[in-house]
């Protein structure tokens, strides 16, 4: 009797777990999960997941979701992990594998990732998400064209797809083929009209053609679906990256200030120019000299000259100098009342220089070549310790990136140039590494490289209230300076770097926040400039306006208004361009500047052979 029990008891635990196995099988997993992610149920997303592995251990797709769900809390280990499970379930799903390499494309990590993304199309050649990594990876790295073969492929399997349409449409942007990055987005648009990454695209395409007041009404359609997180925040504030043309050439660069130009350091070259849309055309100003490496470039306001920081490691030594921008000139040393400094920085008068000394701001007068010693004052018990600080573009105050003891996080602090005190704070950016600050010329954006685990950014911060921040580009330098193009929607900047060292010219784009709007039209020697408030409250402006010749050097004086004025709809300012007959036949650029009593406005380039606006 006992038997026939325990055996009826066995056949009923056998019937139970067969039964709850049938039920288990019967679940509709993928269709639970989705609809506990739509509700935003992370626990019973996780529970789902758990049970879906245990009912089905052969399937990867529990993993996967649980993976791409712990990438979006930055848990990447535990990603990784359950990514790894997915791909031991399911050997012969490319899956895992593609998102292993999205991993490390997400860490700049490109060699990994394609790899992985290679392992993924080993398992599955048609699998769509393995090109598009592909792509990814070489466009971070600067090759288009690597880029463009990958997107075409996934093209080829899934021509309809919207990701395959807005990635190419990217591709097509990098080359430079505008009309044909619009004409693919425009029709992946038609069918899916509120996706915010062909948004996004077709914004950015529009930009880079010059269109720019499409381009704008097309940024806030993109705001209108992605109101929140970092890419809004750069599209906001005129940070969206665009564009990257990369080339060979080590840090620190220089634009010239009539944007025609960069100067930077080529190895074994020496110090070198290049018209900015040709950089790898160059024209040696100084050949390198054995042992020395320069750095910290800065191009005077005139243009006549750069002032650069040179290094050496054997036997140790640092020096100052001055060379003017034409081919194979001879240098001069910059005398700092033997103080050893490094970071030069013009002020936009062009009468004075700035320096890094020991962690303190050192200020030489290039009129007498006196220097003296900045210290920065904060608030009572504070202790500042500067890093290669800069100017604002109006002359009247400095910004400093800032170590502040004993908190020891960093700031960038604005700094009076007389006294070294600080006034205000436009961002406190934490425990970071960063030694170097630009400032662009509109006043309207600091770029600052801000070194920490697990990497380094090139950070933007407004420079008015609520002083936004957001990340642009990954970086590995802490004390490289980016350099603004005069209009700033451009800056060169170093980038992370595998096998050679590379500067990028970076495109932004996004909303003009910028408070004025200049136009310009040219009648013979006169300049008319028509400045205009974008701003509800009221505006006073200074103006300065100049000419540059082909050689990127000033002809002439400098033109200012005498006193700020009061902006009104409409205003006009006619500017007299007193120039001689010799050098109006080799005037090539006319630069307007307009800021307000806030030290913010806009830069006008104009091609002095345009007359009209």
């Amino acid at each position: 009797m006992m038997a026939t029990r325990t055996l009826v008891s066995g056949l009923g635990l056998l019937l139970f777990i067969a039964t709850f196995a049938a039920g288990a099988a019967d679940v509709d997993f993928a269709a639970a999960v989705a609809k506990a992610q739509k509700e935003e149920d992370l626990g019973a997303v996780n529970r789902l997941c758990n049970e879906w592995s245990e009912a089905k251990p052969q399937d990867e797709r529990p993993r996967v979701i649980l993976g791409r769900i712990y990438l979006k809390l930055d848990k990447v280990d535990l990603a990784v992990e359950q990514f790894e499970l997915a791909a031991e379930a399911n050997p012969l799903s490319a899956a895992p594998r593609c998102e292993i390499g999205n991993i490390f494309l997400r860490a700049g990590k490109y060699a990994d990732a394609i790899r992985e993304y290679n392992q993924a199309l080993k398992i599955s050649p048609k699998f769509v998400p393995a090109f598009l990594g592909k792509a990814r990876a070489s466009l971070r790295q600067g090759d288009a064209e690597a880029a463009l073969v990958e997107a075409q492929r996934a093209e080829g399997h899934e021509p309809d797809a919207v990701e395959v349409r807005a990635l190419l449409g990217e591709v097509l942007l990098a080359l430079g083929a505008f009309d044909d990055a619009l004409a693919q987005v425009a029709d992946a648009l038609r069918e899916d009209a509120e996706n915010p990454d062909l948004r996004y695209q077709h914004a950015a395409a529009l930009e880079l053609s010059g269109r720019v007041e499409e381009a704008q009404k097309a940024w806030k359609r993109f705001l209108e679906l992605e109101p929140t997180g970092g890419r809004a925040v750069r599209v906001e504030n005129g940070w969206a990256v665009l564009s990257r043309e990369l080339f060979p050439a080590y840090p620190d660069p220089a634009i010239s200030p009539d944007g025609r130009h960069v100067a930077f350091f080529s190895w074994p070259s020496g110090i070198v120019r290049a018209r900015l849309e040709a950089p790898r055309e160059r024209v040696v100003i100084v050949p390198r000299e054995d042992g020395w490496f320069p750095r910290h470039l800065s191009w005077s306001p005139d243009g006549a000259g750069l002032a650069y920081n040179e290094w050496k490691a054997k036997p140790k030594g640092e020096r100052n100098r001055y060379v003017e921008t034409t081919p194979d000139s001879v240098p001069e040393d910059l005398e700092l009342s033997n103080q050893a400094a490094s970071g030069p920085a013009w002020s936009p008068s062009g009468h004075e220089l700035l320096f890094f000394a020991s962690s303190q701001v050192l200020l030489l007068d290039r009129s007498n070549g006196e220097s003296r010693k900045l210290k920065l004052v904060g608030a009572p018990g504070e202790r500042l310790y500067a890093g290669i600080a800069n100017y604002l573009p109006n002359g009247k105050g400095l910004v400093v990136p800032a170590i502040i003891h004993p908190e020891k996080t960093l700031s960038l602090c604005r700094v009076a140039e007389d006294t070294g005190k600080v006034l205000g704070r436009f961002a406190d950016l934490g425990r970071v590494v960063c030694g170097a600050v630009s400032v662009s010329e509109d006043g309207a954006t600091l770029a600052s490289m801000a070194l920490s685990k697990p990497k380094g950014h090139l950070i933007a911060v407004s420079t008015t209230p609520p002083f936004v921040q957001a990340e642009m580009l990954e970086t590995i330098y802490a004390y490289a300076r980016a350099s603004w193009h005069p209009e700033g929607r451009m800056l060169v900047t170093a980038v992370p770097y595998t096998r050679e060292r590379l500067l990028a010219i970076v495109r932004l784009g996004g909303l003009d926040r910028r408070p004025v709007r200049i136009a310009t039209q040219r009648t013979a020697n006169t300049v008319s400039v028509t400045v205009t408030s974008r701003a509800t409250a009221p505006q006073s402006v200074d103006l300065r306006w100049q000419v540059f010749d082909a050689g990127s050097l000033r002809l002439g004086a400098l033109g200012e208004s005498e006193e700020a004025v009061e902006l009104k709809p409409g205003t006009t300012f006619e500017c007299k361009l007193e120039l001689t007959p010799e050098q109006q036949e080799s005037a090539q650029t006319v630069k307007v500047t307009a800021l307000n009593q806030d030290g913010i406005g806009a830069v006008k380039l104009m091609d002095w052979a345009e007359e009209g606006e």
